[in-house]
């Protein structure tokens, strides 16, 4: 970076001091502006890459506005971060799945407001189009039999005879967690009862994974099949509170979700 100069060197210094003392900052602290034109310039430099890459129609190219998470064996999907939450029926796997749908609902959403901002109305009209259609496609995620939204699965040799996925677990939460149920809604009520319901997920510890009545419960590495994960309670903490706070039966799974998740926690954290 070339010669030093004496008073960066001084900064140097008092950082050390301070981190010596457990404290951290930063040598330029960047205004919201600037750290917004930032994250909108390195998004775009990957946006046609994710879209591509996870795309769910990605053989045949262009913009389905439909998410999956590719990766070389449908056991272990790593792309997802659930890695071994099950994917696949028999000889069907995954066509769309609906935490990756709904993850890029929510970032198609912020992207078009962060350009919005920005002045950036090219991109505000892409991302805008990306929001509108990947939320629409939502839709045909939902399972009418239960009003649950599920995994859309395709037969792996034929590529037809598409059935929903018949795992259930954390998946089927995410629509609730960002708030895409509408209140009063059937599909709301749907989620809810699964949610609290001890012969699904529900538990004294927090929700579960995976349903308890699942062939795949605490098989094999038994990462995501069962155990309970404070970052998707947290997910569905937040969605509860911040969307459905005046809906009764999402006050009462609130309260008592993070009753239980906090007692687990505090449990853990004093155990020998």
């Amino acid at each position: 970076r070339g010669k030093v100069s004496e008073g960066e060197t001084v900064e140097r210094k008092e950082m050390y001091k301070r981190r010596k003392k457990g404290s951290f900052f930063f040598f330029k602290q960047k205004t919201a502006y600037e750290m917004l034109r930032s994250l909108v310039g390195s998004e775009m430099c990957i946006r046609d890459r994710f879209y591509r890459t996870q795309n769910a129609n990605k053989r045949s190219g262009g913009y389905a506005d439909r998410f999956k998470w590719w990766g070389p064996i449908e056991e272990i999907n790593l792309g997802s971060g659930m890695d071994d939450y099950p994917r696949f029926n028999g000889t069907s796997v995954s066509e769309v799945n609906i935490d990756a749908q709904v993850w890029m609902i929510f970032w198609s959403d912020a992207m078009r407001l962060f350009s919005g901002d920005l002045g950036r109305q090219a991109d505000k009209i892409f991302f805008n189009q990306r929001f509108q259609n990947t939320l629409k496609n939502m839709a045909e995620l939902l399972d009418k039999s239960d009003l649950l939204y599920k995994d859309l699965l395709v037969d792996e040799e034929t590529r037809k005879q598409h059935t929903f996925s018949q795992h259930f677990g954390y998946i089927n939460l995410f629509p609730l967690a960002f708030g895409l149920l509408p209140k009063g809604s059937a599909e709301l009520n749907a989620t809810l009862d699964f949610i609290y319901n001890n012969d699904t997920i529900w538990s004294e510890y927090g929700l579960r994974s995976l349903h308890i009545h699942d062939e795949f419960y605490g098989v094999g590495s038994n990462y995501w099949r069962g155990p309970v994960w404070v970052g998707i309670n947290y997910l569905v903490l937040k969605g509860l509170k911040l969307h459905y706070s005046d809906v009764p039966e999402a006050v009462k799974i609130y309260t008592e979700l993070r009753e239980n998740l906090m007692n687990n926690i505090c449990l853990l954290y004093t155990s020998p």
